[in-house]
């Protein structure tokens, strides 16, 4: 199936974006994970005077580079947004007759453009899912808003969709609510009522999001989701976030530092972020010290913190999320007690106060979790996005059911057979206002500041290829002459040769592409010619790589072959034989092809909807456990600490008493001088291997690595006190 003929679901969220992929024939749409294997990307756009940065490329700048950041852009939604409000390191200008915009080290960009760069970069993911050509475009895009997004904001969404050259009835905006309703329903099929009667009742969907709490009531049949209200307050998790590292502030002793602290400046930057790392520590103890060392040239930063803190900075929040719960029920004109059950997504609710509001709120000890919580809102936008296209309706329930048995199976796509995707929709929808839209010839001049942006950026990423390429084969002439045993004199003169290079390199900042590509030739000619034992070892190391790439080549097509999983038990099958191939593809040290496999195993687990099986649940939780570990194993193989951090909190989100998977946090957390929560997580490691030896040597070395990064830093802050005087 082509990808024209599938459809995209986009959650475009404050801190993260998340996007769904489905064809017709599925019961559910597919989370497309990154170029890092992860289900979400980063909502920031960043550039420097080379080019720009988007997702986890502009992460990093968020903190090292904050004026060259622009994140937090989905708080464009908020009435009366600004550039501080937006978190951008740049300053945002708008008048009556143009759009919000901001001027980068590239130039002036509008909210609209940034947006694009952001879908254009999420959706190409999927085009990456798909085997799909880079020009190809998907059927249709869904993207989730806010209940009572402006129409300004409305009209940009729908134009950075139409900048990347998707059709304006291609493209459609539904709120956050109508995305969960319809979530809802595709997951919990299987137990829903037929038909929408009388005695249907009422659930709620209460969605705490990094920047909005929105609560939805609905009522929901296999045939039909009536949405009865939908309330949405713009305070989030994040403000957790602002009101802590504002305490922090407040705390900080010295006038001089505290006026450090501003939107856009590198300590501001930091602080929020280990305000926020603070706040997640904090969801499992009852006191936690925020290090943060040099944060300024004369602090270094350490606050004490209790669960009374953490209780009085969430009150802003419950009372948003309290606020939105009393108008959905008001607007529904319906009680807490008429409804079946409250069904919770988004980040902020994990936390132990809001948690116990929300109990105490609906009066009831259980709070449902039948969905994925960061999932719900981007499969809910590609359910969406498919009645754009919808299938015919089948005619009778009885011809219906002719279809499902097995002589017709090849014969009827499974979206027929099971009836999901045939349901009425009661709801409001949101109709852009065509007043607010981009004019066609400003959207055109966007079309072309894309493309010039696209070509630039094809030019650097070939020019840095073409060097990285020089660069890594002169690199490992000294390891290969070590490795083959070549003699003193000779391995003298490869280091000669590679010392050479360095400075040869050191010359060439602004040397054209095929300077590289013509000396990487030259440099192998003359090493193949006096150096046979180099030439040897190279072609053997490159028939290793044919091996390999001749096996991962042959487990492409036959994962290609198999047929789609189709039942839970099928899934569970597929999965189990993907994480097996990953693991004999670790054990080969092929290390990227094994997180590939099992990525794939945990896509098939995704499309698991029976969880009431107890054996279904469990069997799914003890394989995606042992996938998140071994992608966290092979993250840190290839040095990819970030990765490997996020899967070991995914393993723990699985099982709480993992050893292994806060012994893996804890050492990547160490390689990113996150020393405070290494300690916290090889402690607790310790704890729960019972003192596992090799847990005890990874504590020593974060003490090792603790005591030299302090040295460095004192050796930076005397060394720059010097250079001021």
């Amino acid at each position: 199936m082509s990808f024209s003929s599938r459809v995209i679901g986009i959650d475009f969220g404050n801190d993260k974006t998340r996007v769904s992929l489905m064809s017709p024939e599925q019961r559910m749409p597919d989370i497309v994970r990154n170029d890092f294997s992860l289900e979400s990307t980063p909502s920031v756009v960043a550039f420097d005077d080379e080019r720009r940065y988007v997702g986890e490329e502009g992460l990093s700048k968020v903190t090292s580079r904050p004026k060259w950041a622009a994140n937090f852009l989905r708080k464009l939604f908020s009435p009366g947004a600004t550039s501080e409000s937006l978190s951008l390191g740049y300053k945002m200008t708008s008048t009556d007759t143009q759009l919000p915009s901001v001027d980068t080290p590239k130039g002036k960009f509008s909210i609209p453009q940034l947006l694009s760069m952001l879908f254009n970069t999420v959706i190409n993911y999927a085009r990456k899912m798909d085997d799909a050509k880079k020009e190809e475009l998907p059927g249709s895009v869904t993207v989730a808003v806010p209940k009572g997004a402006s129409d300004e904001a409305i009209q940009m969404v729908i134009s950075a969709l139409r900048i990347i050259g998707l059709d304006e009835a291609n493209i459609n905006v539904a709120t956050e609510g109508q995305a969960a309703a319809q979530c809802y329903r595709g997951v919990r099929h299987e137990v829903l009522p037929k038909e929408l009667t009388e005695e249907v009742k009422p659930i709620a969907i209460v969605d705490v999001g990094s920047a909005f709490a929105t609560v939805t009531i609905a009522r929901i049949s296999r045939s039909e989701v009536s949405i009865l209200s939908e309330s949405c307050i713009a305070t989030g998790s994040s403000s957790l976030d602002y009101l802590i590292m504002n305490n922090i502030i407040d705390s900080i002793k010295s006038q001089s530092d505290k006026e450090l602290f501003v939107p856009g400046t590198k300590p501001y930057a930091r602080l929020l972020k280990e305000s926020c790392k603070a706040k997640e520590v904090m969801s499992t103890m009852n006191n936690h010290t925020l290090h943060a060392e040099a944060l300024t040239e004369t602090l270094d930063l350490s606050h004490k913190m209790t669960i009374d803190d953490i209780k009085k900075h969430a009150q802003p929040l419950i009372n948003a999320v309290e606020q939105a719960i009393d108008e959905a029920l008001k607007s529904a004109n319906i009680t807490a007690a008429d409804l079946s059950e409250v069904e919770v997504i988004g980040g902020g609710w994990r936390t132990t106060c809001v948690q116990r509001f929300l109990k105490d709120k609906f009066s009831t000890d259980t709070l449902a979790v039948h969905l994925d919580p960061s999932q719900t809102v981007a499969q809910g936008c590609a359910l969406i996005a498919l009645r754009l296209d919808p299938l015919p309706e089948p005619e009778t329930e009885t011809e219906t059911k002719k279809e499902e048995t097995p002589e017709a199976e090849n014969e009827t796509p499974a979206s027929v057979r099971n009836g999901v995707h045939y349901f009425k929709l009661n709801c409001d929808p949101l109709v852009p206002n065509p007043d607010k839209k981009i004019p066609d010839d400003e959207l055109e001049r966007m079309r072309g500041v894309e493309q010039e942006l696209s070509l630039a950026e094809e030019k650097y990423n070939q020019r840095m290829t073409a060097r990285n390429n020089l660069e890594t084969y002169y690199l490992q002439l000294c390891n290969i002459a070590y490795s083959a045993k070549m003699s003193e004199t000779q391995t003298e003169e490869i280091e000669a040769l590679v010392r050479e290079m360095d400075n040869w390199m050191l010359e060439q900042d602004d040397s054209e592409i095929t300077v590289f590509t013509d000396k990487l030739v030259e440099l192998k000619e003359k090493v193949t010619t006096k150096y046979p034992a180099i030439n040897e070892y190279l072609k053997k190391q490159e028939e290793e790589e044919a091996a390999k790439e001749k096996q991962r080549q042959e487990q492409m097509k036959l994962a290609k072959e198999t047929r789609e999983p189709k039942t839970d038990p099928q899934r569970i099958k597929a999965a189990q034989e993907r994480k097996d191939q990953g693991i004999v593809l670790f054990k080969a040290e092929n290390y990227i092809d094994a997180v590939t496999r099992f990525v794939q195993a945990l896509t098939h687990l995704k499309d698991i909807y029976d969880l009431e099986n107890a054996d279904i649940k469990e069997k799914r939780n003890t394989l995606a456990l042992s996938c998140h570990l071994n992608i966290a194993s092979s993250s840190l193989k290839l040095k990819k600490w970030s990765h490997c951090e996020k899967n070991c909190t995914q393993a723990i989100d699985y099982d709480p008493k993992s050893a292994k998977a806060y012994f893996r946090r804890g050492q990547a957390r160490r390689q990113l001088n996150e020393f405070e929560t290494s300690r916290a997580d090889l402690t607790l490691a310790l704890e729960l291997s019972g003192g596992d030896s090799a847990i005890k040597k990874e504590l020593d070395l974060l003490q090792k690595s603790e005591t030299a990064q302090l040295k460095r830093t004192k050796r930076c802050s005397r060394k720059c006190s010097t250079d001021k005087r």
